[in-house]
């Protein structure tokens, strides 16, 4: 006959047992006997039964001490138990249910009656199972990108919150990793959206292989960008995590034809590693490390930008990242080349003032002060320009007009607490400082001549 589940029996007459057994046995059922709890607490920590069929009454430990230590294992907590007694008042009812038993069976009971009760028990019990295994499948599911089968940007926040106020009450160091693709756009629109999936699991795959510890979790954190957590764990771990990160993603060698970095595909990352304190919040390490990300894209792309931060009161000492002035920066202007010095000098005051957690007030006089002088800078280089008769002048003042424009509307969504400071010191230091200033100039740099 079909096995239906495994029953033990628990009872210290050897009639009444066996006789149980007995039914059990010839409905299908594997039924395992112990006369006495002992056995019974040895049985089910063995093996497992799917119910379990109990005296009240029996020398020594009796059903309800049984009960109570099943109920009290977080492994038999859960096992179904109806109690069979011939004790049947009232009171003995209700002292079963309240340890958590399913059900009570008086003696002599009537044979169909107990197959009816145990059916409908292990029906219960099966149920609840399946249940509970639905829900951590599809919890599973919830905190899983579908994509690339490693944490997604809902488990990233959840585990992220977790772990700071965790190392916040240990006083531990917690590092994290950002990571972007490289010109990912391009190569989507190269090889197509399927090898850019295929592309995106590689990267989780790498990132995956380099986190291993139980408590590290790797996860995609949008689109093509990746994170990595990296729990009690000081800044030369992280970033050595993230340089093996960085050089396995080329060791791939996946082609990538529209890179402007190299001929297969690379990533930037930002590593920051921080503090946590009471009171501190998991978004600062979010703000740090995306700040870091953008350096390093900014920065040439194919590379690492990381800090450390000291502990809460510790003065910081020295420059952290710096945008670096070259010599070939200079178009032989006194003016303007003392311009654009001074423009870095301040966008590097704004990224200490943002890597070492200023207040926002100290922050924002910082942005009006870049903004004030880039539009200063600005309307000196247009007279310039015009009296040296630069043909793309127009072009040049249409731009600054924008790029003012658009700094001062990020000023503000900054001040109203409505944008993330990274993004202003994004716009600000790479797109004005770096990109125009430093880049887009040098059309003009021929026509320009030291008064």
């Amino acid at each position: 006959m079909k096995d239906t589940g495994t029953i033990l029996v628990v009872d210290d007459n050897i009639e009444t047992l066996k006789m149980i057994v007995d039914i059990l046995q010839a409905e299908g059922y594997r039924a395992r006997p112990a006369n006495c709890g002992e056995l019974a607490l040895k049985a089910m920590a063995s093996q497992l039964p799917d119910l379990v069929l109990l005296d009240i009454r029996m020398p020594g430990m009796d059903g309800f001490e049984v009960c109570r230590r099943l109920k009290a294992d977080e492994r038999t907590r859960h096992t179904p138990v109806i109690f069979l007694s011939a004790e049947a008042d009232q009171q003995k009812r209700l002292d079963v249910f309240g340890l958590g038993a399913v059900d009570f069976v008086s003696k002599p009971f009537h044979r169909e009656e107990l197959l009816a009760r145990i059916s409908t028990h292990l029906e219960l019990w099966r149920l609840r199972q399946h249940l509970e295994e639905s829900n951590r499948k599809l919890e599973a599911m919830s905190n899983t990108d579908g994509l690339t089968g490693i944490a997604n940007r809902r488990r990233f926040d959840k585990v992220l919150a977790q772990e700071y106020a965790r190392h916040a009450r240990l006083g531990a160091r917690l590092s994290l990793i950002l990571l972007d693709i490289d010109h990912f756009k391009a190569f989507n629109d190269c090889y197509g959206h399927i090898e850019g999936d295929e592309c995106l699991r590689q990267i989780a795959r790498v990132i995956a292989d380099c986190a291993t510890r139980p408590a590290d979790l790797a996860a995609r954190y949008g689109g093509e960008e990746f994170a990595c957590i990296l729990p009690e764990t000081d800044n030369s771990g992280a970033v050595a995590i993230a340089e093996e990160i960085r050089r396995r993603i080329i060791d791939r060698a996946m082609p990538h034809r529209g890179s402007k970095v190299a001929g297969c595909v690379t990533a930037s990352m930002g590593v920051a590693t921080v503090q946590c304190v009471a009171g501190g919040s998991a978004v600062d390490v979010l703000a740090q490390v995306d700040q870091l990300l953008y350096l390093a894209k900014s920065s040439g792309r194919n590379r690492m930008e990381f800090v450390t931060r000291r502990d809460v009161g510790e003065e910081i000492k020295g420059k952290l990242v710096h945008l670096a002035w070259k010599d070939s920066f200079c178009c032989g202007n006194e003016l303007i080349d003392s311009q654009h010095h001074s423009l870095i000098h301040i966008a590097n005051e704004l990224l200490d003032a943002v890597l070492s957690a200023r207040s926002a007030t100290e922050i924002v006089t910082i942005i009006a002060r870049l903004l004030e002088d880039v539009s200063q800078h600005f309307h000196d280089e247009e007279i310039i320009l015009r009296n040296v008769g630069f043909p793309g002048l127009s072009q040049q003042v249409s731009e600054h007009a924008k790029l003012l424009e658009k700094g001062l509307e990020l000023s503000q969504e900054f001040k109203a607490s409505t944008l993330k400071v990274g993004d202003v010191f994004q716009f600000l230091a790479s797109d004005v400082v770096m990109l125009h200033l430093l880049g887009a100039d040098r059309e003009y740099f021929p026509f320009i001549t030291a008064p």
